[in-house]
């Protein structure tokens, strides 16, 4: 459940940084008004769902769950895009999304980031709650304000991300102080003696089974606040490469290449060890192809009328789709 819209935005950012590709210019900053406009109903990056493909009839929003990776991808892709230009509405995006980003730490009342939040009066509430309620994602109350929980790893990692490439390439004391703030108190969670190395508590979802994104927080943590002393496990239960080499086994899922660059993207700028960029290697020089995401049931994927090629746009029984998909089939959750 990955929205590809925001990989493309990230890669345009990056690319405009390396070498300026002024042509790609315009659609990157469509790109960015739109999701502005219409994907931001609290500050965090929530998919919207459309009654059909082609109208602006707004049936519900997906994909709250995965608000807080996506919202640090977004705060990366305005991050970079202030570094090339200083532009004043790529800073307003950086400001705004790093509050948002805030919020989720804050609704929760001990620093654990939610996966996302909305007014519990909000007239889509009740559909984000069911559809994240059969993910097995938590619904937390905290009035005026509904969040919702169990937090993955992936979440942290985009989140991270964010903050990272905020604090280096946005030069602006707020941005700093914001940054710093909050990474500091994300990884305090995790690494908290009780909490498992997880971001919520839980060991099914613990960093430990990753020790290459764990990695990269503590040192993402310390670059952004040197003060900030936190330190790993004394012994990582598993080779530092594990995930990684699980990941590259098949192709069945694309979003999982997008994490391993995340996460090495900080690891190997704040520590160019052997290990690290070895482990960095392995994710990006074995061969792969465009997969789908697998499903809890027996589904077709969306296809994408841009490129004819599989993709896991989201699909909802009634048939309603995120803007952009065709719905072949009745779908699950991707």
């Amino acid at each position: 459940m990955r929205s590809t819209n925001l990989v493309l935005v990230v890669l345009v950012g990056v690319r405009i940084l390396v070498c300026p590709a002024f042509s790609a210019e315009p659609d990157a900053l469509a790109i960015t008004a739109n999701l502005v406009a219409h994907h931001l109903p609290f500050g965090t990056v929530i998919e919207q769902v459309y009654d059909t493909p082609t109208t602006n009839n707004i049936v519900g929003y997906a994909e709250c769950g995965d608000a807080a990776l996506w919202t640090g991808a977004f705060i990366a892709a305005e991050s970079f895009h202030y570094a090339v230009n200083q532009s004043p509405d790529a800073l307003t995006n950086v400001k705004n999304a790093l509050a948002a980003l805030k919020a989720l730490d804050d609704v929760t009342g001990d620093n654990r980031l939610a996966r996302c939040l909305f007014a519990s009066g909000w007239q889509f509430a009740q559909y984000v709650e069911n559809e994240e309620s059969s993910a097995g994602n938590s619904i937390n109350q905290a009035p005026p304000w509904v969040w919702v929980g169990r937090t993955s790893r992936d979440q942290i990692v985009g989140a991270m991300f964010g903050l990272a490439v905020a604090y280096d390439f946005v030069n602006d004391p707020d941005v700093k102080s914001t940054v710093s703030a909050l990474s500091t108190r994300i990884v305090g969670y995790i690494a908290t003696t009780n909490h498992l190395w997880s971001p919520d508590n839980d060991i099914t979802s613990t960093f430990l089974d990753r020790p290459e994104e764990l990695q990269m927080l503590l040192d993402t943590a310390r670059h952004i606040n040197p003060s900030d002393n936190v330190s790993g496990p004394l012994i990582n239960p598993v080779p530092f490469d594990t995930g990684v080499l699980l990941d590259i086994q098949t192709n069945s899922s694309y979003f999982k290449f997008n994490l391993d660059y995340m996460t090495f993207y900080n690891l190997v700028r704040y520590s160019n060890t052997a290990q690290n960029v070895g482990a960095s290697l392995t994710s990006v020089i074995t061969p792969r192809t465009t997969g789908t995401r697998s499903s809890t049931s027996s589904t077709t994927p969306c296809a994408d009328p841009i490129t004819s090629m599989s993709r896991s746009s989201h699909c909802l029984t009634n048939g309603c789709c995120v803007r952009g998909a065709i719905c072949t089939s009745t779908t699950a959750r991707l």
